[in-house]
Parts: C-alpha cells; structure tokens; sequence
C-alpha cells in the first residue's frame, strides 16, 4: 500500500508555481475547489489536506478520479418522480 502525497492548499500551490513559475493554479483556486466539493480533502486539525495526486489528475482530465459527490445534509434537495 503507497502513502498518499497530502498537502494542504498553500504548499500544492507553491509546488505547481516552482515547477511552472507561469501557473495560474493558486491558493484561491485550490480552495474554490474544496469549498466547491470539487476535490476530496480530510481535515487534520484545522488544516484541509488534498491529495496532490487527485489534484493533479483533476486538473489533467477536468474530472477527480473515483471520487463520488458527497451529499450534502441540511439544505434542499431535489426529489424525482417515478
């Protein structure tokens, strides 16, 4: 089993900014997509870890691999009729 590369937003931002000094992937981005529940994060302490690998792949193919939508609780949500 591989650990998985867990970053937070600040040092994956700082990470694809030194292998591309011309990125536009930054700190607001990344976050946008946690707020978005775009990308997956597990919080430690008051920290939102990403996994840099789910990031990477998101930004190559515009979708998180095997990563479903969690539902999300306390707002409405849409019934559909049989």
């Amino acid at each position: 089993m591989s650990v998985p590369r867990m970053r937070t937003a600040q040092q994956l931002a700082a990470e694809y900014k030194y292998n591309d000094p011309d990125t536009n992937v930054n700190t607001h981005f990344i976050r946008g997509l946690l707020l978005k529940g775009v990308i997956p994060y597990v919080l430690a302490g008051r920290k939102h870890l990403i996994n840099a690998d789910v990031l990477a792949a998101y930004l190559e193919t515009g979708q998180a691999p095997g990563v479903w939508p969690v539902e999300q609780t306390g707002k409405i949500r849409v019934i559909h009729s049989r």
